[in-house]
């Protein structure tokens, strides 16, 4: 990030935006901000990691236990105004990264700073790195350009026969020299011999990546070299040659300061939580005592073992508002309701409870089904100020087109809460799953209405609205959200759900 500033005025000069994304929250983004002066270039924030997901970045090899769990593989993609990826520059190492003036030298051939300058009979010779300081773990360019005399040529490292150009550094410890990327030739005919060989005129630039480890503590960086050839014009191969290389570049060290601890806390649990969507399926007849259960033990049971009981829904449908409960739990971590579920189900009074209940036969048809999710970034705050008997949820799933979720995120962030909104339909929350598959293509969300017969005027009228019908004309041109009609199940709040 601190690369990025000091290179952002390039970046514009190219016509280029610049922005940051990160898997820190808002708050530790901020005080790091602060604490370097601030940025000119927005700092995004995904504690979910989905856009980190969404362009295949997410880092694997972090365990889910360790508090770097959803850092993605650090580099830059260069897209266009369509928002297509036109360049990517990314290392396998979580500490290694291209700098940001490298990447300029890389992709749009700016020039370096200048440390060295050698003449022979043949050419010129000026090296230059990519900036006057690196840091630990930046990979950085070092660059060649050759000025080569009127008439002469050399050869491409590709030639057989003939010897080609080279560029060689003495190996050091903690640095790493990356193969050198030579130019494409031009083909040159030897009349002579009726030849045709590959060749650079006129003028060679040549790219040496140098990747300098974390673990680099000097303050200074001495590269030594060689620059090898031999030049020929259209009388005369001359002699090969040799032109030394030497540069040195500045090193310093990366700002380790961390953000303070509150925030570092706040910031590991705030991306661990999770919600978990279950559903219960009782045998005819035992809905009344599992629910009996819940309000009279399980919701405290449940708080004892640190699950927070978000709320509890029958659907009002026929057949399954006299057998099944559906639920919303919040856990702190997926670890953490692991160990949850684990001591609550060897606690003493919740296994006498259970007991007790089903002394006249099993109360449920199956073990509960569950699933786990995260909030999506644009869910609201939940207003739970009005209540009435007449009120149902509805709650909503949608599974989509490979590659689509990304697309039907954006429309419910930019226009369909706003517009569920202006008809009545009040936002609970929104969530995509945990796991994969369904976390590549699934949405679930729920929905508060006045009333059932409330609920069919406002989706009439949301239907019919002009508005969402452009907004869902425009967004699908490139094709359908959607696999299949949304899942949609009407529900009543239990007496002791939290949220009524």
């Amino acid at each position: 990030m601190v690369e990025l500033e000091e290179a952002l005025e390039k970046y514009r000069k190219l016509g280029l935006g610049v922005t940051a994304i990160s898997y820190d929250s808002t708050a530790v983004l901020k005080a790091f901000a602060d604490r370097m002066g601030g940025f000119h270039y927005p700092l995004l924030s995904d504690p979910d990691s989905k856009i980190i997901r969404d362009f295949g970045i997410f880092n694997r090899k972090v365990p889910r236990k360790h508090s770097w769990y959803g850092i993605c593989y650090p580099g830059t993609f260069i897209v266009d105004a369509s928002g297509v990826v036109q360049s990517n520059f990314f290392e396998n190492h979580h500490m290694q990264r291209m700098t940001a003036e490298s990447i300029l030298v890389k992709k749009y051939g700016a020039d370096g700073v200048k440390r060295m300058e050698a003449k022979t009979n043949h050419l010129t010779l000026s090296a230059s790195v990519a900036q006057k300081v690196v840091r630990p773990g930046n990979r950085f360019s070092v660059i060649i350009d050759v000025d080569l005399k009127k008439a002469m040529h050399v050869y491409a490292p590709e030639v057989k026969n003939y010897r080609p150009i080279s560029l060689t550094f003495e190996k050091q410890e903690l640095l790493y020299f990356h193969k050198p990327d030579f130019p494409r030739p031009e083909k040159l005919l030897l009349a002579a011999i009726k030849e045709t060989v590959p060749v650079y005129k006129d003028r060679v630039r040549v790219l040496q990546d140098v990747t300098v480890s974390h673990r680099y503590r000097d303050q200074s960086i001495t590269m030594s070299g060689k620059f090898e050839y031999q030049a020929c014009d259209d009388k005369t191969c001359y002699l090969p040659a040799s032109v030394p290389v030497t540069m040195t570049v500045g090193v310093i060290p990366y700002d380790t300061k961390r953000v303070p601890r509150e925030l570092r806390i706040e910031n590991t649990r705030a991306a661990a939580v999770v919600y978990e969507l279950g559903t219960y399926t009782t045998n005819a007849g035992k809905l009344n005592k599992l629910n009996a259960g819940f309000r009279d033990h399980t919701l405290r049971l449940f708080k004892k073992h640190g699950m927070e009981s978000v709320g509890y829904w029958v659907p009002t449908d026929e057949s399954k508002s006299k057998n099944t409960l559906i639920y919303v739990l919040k856990h702190t971590s997926r670890d953490a309701a692991k160990a949850s579920w684990k001591a609550f189900r060897a606690d003493p009074e919740w296994q006498k409870v259970w007991r007790d209940a089903e002394k006249d036969g099993p109360i449920l048809v199956k073990p509960p089904e569950s699933m786990f999710m995260k909030t999506a970034k644009y869910s609201p705050k939940y207003s739970d100020d009005e209540k009435s008997d007449d009120t149902v949820f509805e709650l909503r799933i949608y599974r989509t087109n490979k590659g689509q979720l990304k697309n039907l995120d954006a429309r419910f962030r930019d226009h369909g809460l706003r517009i569920f909104k202006r008809f009545g339909i009040q936002s609970v929350a929104y969530w995509h799953p945990v796991d994969e598959p369904d976390s590549q293509d699934t949405l679930i969300y729920i929905l508060r209405h006045d009333s059932r017969d409330i609920a069919k005027a406002s989706w009439q009228s949301f239907a019919a609205d002009e508005e969402w019908k452009k907004v869902a004309s425009e967004s699908e041109k490139d094709g359908k959200f959607l696999r299949g009609r949304p899942e949609s199940i009407y529900m009543k709040a239990t007496d002791y759900s939290a949220i009524r």
